[in-house]
């Protein structure tokens, strides 16, 4: 079959002309066998495809590919085994080379020789054919060492995840597929592929003619291997193109430093005492935000996790810090789990970090931190940051006002029983009749999480939780504040404020 290929000269990136030679008695894959594409498609449908819609892309070529030449009579490759004469083209000689890459090391490790390497050999060790007594007289490799191989690729197989090009959808990464079905049982078959986009730089696509290649360890040298991966991480999402900016490299370093002397100063001066509200919300936002980058990182979505641990949680730690005169203990503890988050992003850094922390062993070792959410820690935090925007929203305040006094309803059950909407249940759940439909209007107006927090908390003081983010409520409004308890018969009712108290909605008085 003759193909028109185009009516003009195809150069090589080289620049030397490229000449098409037709070739007599090629060898052909039959890709088109009907068994062998329902394998195929099986598979595609079965396992993870990063980006999703790139399923459909796959699908679409097991449809339309069917005869692949698989041979050629020049140039590196391994000979076709039935005709010498040829050698196995590129595209279909790489199909299954990782399942090679988990036992070269025991094959070097046992000084076996390419002659051992016999179709017996391949069987036992990729399928679990033939008795390993038997397979060891024919190839003269010992027992022990067959058995070695084998654990060692069952030890790996199936792979996890095979990373490319989304160029390669219609050639290489649909011949792997074709290939590990029609070769391994369903066990082994892949489970995930990844799609990938390219690499841009300054807005431009690399290429030699524009001498804008950044070699890999040209980039390592010029910003450091942590920048570096931070600053792919962070640009884009894997199946996206992904835009190199030098800018953008250099402001990574920058934060990454800034990281670092955040975590040393949590290492060095962090103080065993009684963990407070702020501790522990400090916590409960690590948790929640480790719990979203380990669902990104098990989905590929890399950016979002990159988003999550560097910059989210770079942000908690800064406001944390600005709240305390000292860490805690308990800080340092969420430093740690941190860290073992960092580690698959910028590793070098993380286990600089894990070290300083007191950590044992590497952070590449170290578990995923199994730390607990605490809705009530956040529902305090949640709450203080609501009665900081209440009282900047009152006419009253401003640059003439001295003092502000709080009043704090502590009937917390009142607001549970105000979750579901209704102003009867609020009453039967012991809330006065004349604040029944008032608490009932507020809790309508609160976010979900907020709503979600009220229903996950068993308990929440508010009193305890103004009173140990006092000073940060000071700092932050400018003017010192009086805390009284709503149901404090000694408290003074300043302008009616300690009347209106409601749950997660205090009296705020300004005085002038």
């Amino acid at each position: 079959i003759m193909y028109d290929i185009m009516n003009k000269p195809v150069y090589c990136r080289c620049g030397t002309e490229i000449v098409v030679k037709v070739l007599e008695d090629q060898w052909f894959l039959n890709y088109g066998d009907p068994k062998w594409k329902e394998a195929a498609r099986r598979l595609i449908e079965e396992m993870n495809i990063v980006p999703s819609d790139a399923k459909a892309q796959f699908l679409a070529t097991v449809d339309w590919l069917d005869k692949r030449a698989c041979a050629r009579t020049r140039g590196l490759g391994t000979p076709l085994p039935w005709s010498l004469d040829w050698v196995v083209e590129s595209l279909s000689d790489s199909t299954i080379y990782m399942a090679y890459y988990t036992v070269i090391k025991k094959i070097r490790q046992f000084g076996l020789k390419p002659e051992q390497l016999t179709e017996e050999f391949w069987d036992f060790v990729l399928l679990g054919v033939g008795d390993v007594g038997e397979v060891a007289k024919k190839t003269g490799v010992p027992p022990e060492a067959l058995k070695a191989i084998r654990e060692e690729f069952e030890y790996w197989y199936p792979l996890d995840s095979r990373n490319s090009g989304k160029d390669l959808i219609p050639n290489h990464l649909t011949f792997f597929i074709f290939n590990h079905v029609a070769i391994f049982p369903k066990d082994k078959w892949p489970r995930q592929i990844v799609a990938n986009g390219w690499v841009l730089r300054e807005g431009e696509k690399m290429s030699k003619s524009k001498r804008n290649v950044l070699p890999l360890d040209k980039a390592v040298a010029m910003y450091g291997p942590d920048p570096l991966r931070a600053t792919l991480a962070v640009a884009a999402e894997v199946e996206q193109d992904l835009d190199f900016r030098d800018a953008e490299a250099r402001r990574n370093a920058q934060h990454l430093a800034a990281i670092y002397s955040m975590v040393q100063k949590i290492a060095q001066s962090a103080e065993d005492r009684a963990a407070t509200w702020v501790d522990r919300w400090l916590l409960a936002e690590v948790a929640n935000a480790l719990e979203r980058a380990k669902e990104a990182y098990e989905k590929v979505r890399v950016r979002q996790a990159a988003v999550e641990v560097l910059f989210n949680l770079k942000s908690v730690f800064d406001q944390y810090l600005s709240m305390v005169d000292k860490p805690s203990t308990l800080a340092k503890e969420a430093a740690k789990a941190w860290v073992v988050a960092m580690e698959p992003l910028v590793p070098h850094l993380a286990e600089e970090l894990w070290a300083a922390l007191g950590g044992n062993g590497f952070a590449a070792a170290a578990p995923w931190p199994a730390l607990k959410p605490d809705p009530a820690a956040l529902l305090a935090k949640r709450y203080v940051d609501m009665l900081i925007e209440d009282v900047k929203k009152i006419p009253a305040f401003g640059p003439a006002a001295k003092k502000i006094s709080i009043y704090v309803n502590r009937n917390f059950a009142w607001v549970k029983a105000a979750l579901g909407g209704d102003v009867r249940a609020a009453v039967q759940a012991d809330v006065p009749p004349q604040a029944a439909k008032r608490l009932v209007d507020m809790v309508k107006t609160l976010g979900d999480e907020m709503r979600t927090l009220i229903a996950a908390a068993d308990k929440f003081d508010e009193l305890e939780a103004l009173n140990t983010y006092k000073t940060y409520l000071e700092k932050t409004l400018g003017v010192p504040l009086e805390i009284y308890d709503a149901d404090d018969e000694a408290a003074p009712d300043l302008g009616g404020k300690k009347r209106a108290a409601l749950p997660l909605k205090p009296g705020i008085y300004i005085h002038v």
